[in-house]
This record gives C-alpha cells, sequence and structure tokens, in this order.
C-alpha cells in the first residue's frame, strides 16, 4: 500500500517528465520551424535541463530546489562534455548532437515515466 506522501511523489514526477517530454518536443519543433522569437529560448531550456534530467531520472533528489541546481549542473557538464569530444574528433554539427542528447533524454524520461506505476506497487 502507497501512503499519500509516495503517492504525491510519484505524481509530481510524472508531471515533470511530462513536462520535460513537452519542452523536448516544443525545442524540436522550434529548431525546425523558421525562426521566432521562442526559438532561443526553448533550445537553451532544452540544453539546460534534458540531459541532467535524464541523468536524475534514476536518483532521488530531496526537493525540486536541489532536483533543478542537479539538472542544470548535469546538463552543462554533459554539453560541455559531448561538445568536446565532437571537436577533438573534428565532426563538430551543433545540430546533431542537440538531437542526439534530445533524443537520448527524452528516451531516458519515458523509460521513467514507464517505470514509475512498477515502483509503486509494495
Amino acid at each position: 500500500m502507497i501512503n499519500v506522501f509516495q503517492r504525491r511523489v510519484l505524481e509530481s514526477a510524472a508531471v515533470r517528465d511530462l513536462a520535460l517530454l513537452a519542452l523536448a518536443v516544443m525545442a524540436g519543433i522550434a529548431v525546425v520551424a523558421p525562426s521566432g522569437p521562442a526559438q532561443p529560448v526553448l533550445v537553451l531550456l532544452a540544453l539546460l535541463l534534458l540531459p541532467g534530467a535524464a541523468v536524475l531520472t534514476r536518483l532521488d533528489t530531496p526537493d525540486p530546489l536541489t532536483w533543478l541546481g542537479l539538472a542544470i549542473v548535469l546538463s552543462m557538464a554533459v554539453d560541455a562534455g559531448t561538445s568536446l569530444v565532437m571537436l577533438w574528433a573534428g565532426l563538430w554539427h551543433p545540430m546533431v548532437l542537440g538531437s542526439v542528447l534530445g533524443a537520448a533524454s527524452m528516451a531516458a524520461l519515458i523509460v521513467d515515466l514507464r517505470l514509475q506505476p512498477k515502483q509503486a506497487r509494495p
């Protein structure tokens, strides 16, 4: 049996994962669509949140602000590390990098959404 607090935590994680998936989809559409004022904002938000959120799907964080700080720091580390590898390899393609990071992050978030109901059972 799940208590009320556990249910709220699982529901908030599901809402957070769905919001991040929506952000990923909007950023993908913004990149493909003609330039507009929302494009840089959506792409920056996606780069600052998605890779770190994908890593944090497997970690417990004590509160939302800690989660946000860790997501931003981890995202910046993943973005910088993968960019550095691409530069060293002489294969600098930022659109491909963004697409791969976005797809991998979305996959991790979807897996997290699929596993949440299984974790809710005693």
